[in-house]
């Protein structure tokens, strides 16, 4: 397991990446540490979701884990400075607060569009689990409840505030289990159709052959 600290976080001492500038980190590490056959999960918390995207489209993945993925990074920064602290919210309007993020991203060359998932996951074919609260307006439960299909599911986490969406509790603990379980059955499936796919050309390619063969000592006999 490998714990990254998203540029500007942490013991991370470079400028804010907004989870945009890490990607090419990220996957310089990837390429270097991890070797090739080993079983990758990637795994992103509010920003990180950001990143953790990028990568698992970019790479065999297993699947990804969001915990808490944030929204648009404007909207999710007005939402953040809502929910943290009511008071700073009275005092800076909507519009300061988009102003402010809007000038930090293009401080970093980034576009705002960068920071949003929700136009990554219409498309995304691989295994997602994502983590969210009903009372989190940073990354709303209801919005990541629409994109649920085949691939991503979406679990609903009962009054907790976005600062705390890192805990992983005994729900939690539980659904990742499950999650793990269904993608093992999903394999495991999908491997036993391979291999009975495998037996049926193998079985097709033997009965042509004793058909030629026959086919050839019928040719040999005798008029």
């Amino acid at each position: 397991m490998y714990l990254i600290d998203l540029l500007g976080h942490g013991d991370n001492t470079f400028e804010k990446g907004f989870g945009v500038h890490d990607i090419p980190f990220i996957q310089q590490f990837i390429q270097t540490e991890i070797e090739g056959d080993v079983p990758l999960y990637i795994v992103g918390n509010s920003m990180g979701a950001v990143p953790a995207m990028a990568i698992a489209k970019a790479n065999n993945v297993e699947g990804v884990i969001l915990q808490a993925p944030m929204i648009r990074f404007d909207q999710a920064a007005t939402a953040f400075v809502r929910e943290q602290n009511a008071w700073y919210s009275s005092l800076l309007s909507k519009q300061t607060i988009h102003q402010g993020v809007l000038g930090a991203l293009d401080a970093q060359k980034i576009a705002v569009e960068e920071t949003d998932i929700t136009l990554a996951l219409p498309d995304f074919n691989k295994p997602v689990l994502i983590f969210a609260s009903d009372i989190d307006t940073v990354s709303p439960h209801n919005l990541w409840k629409n994109y649920e299909n085949a691939f991503l599911r979406v679990v609903k986490v009962a009054k907790r505030p976005h600062g705390l969406m890192t805990l992983v509790g005994q729900k939690e603990h539980v659904e990742i289990i499950r999650w793990f379980e269904m993608l093992n059955s999903s394999k495991t499936a999908i491997s036993r159709q391979s291999l009975d796919q495998i037996e049926d050309m193998h079985l097709s390619t033997q009965i042509q052959s004793d058909n030629k063969a026959v086919a050839h000592r019928d040719e040999s006999l005798p008029d």
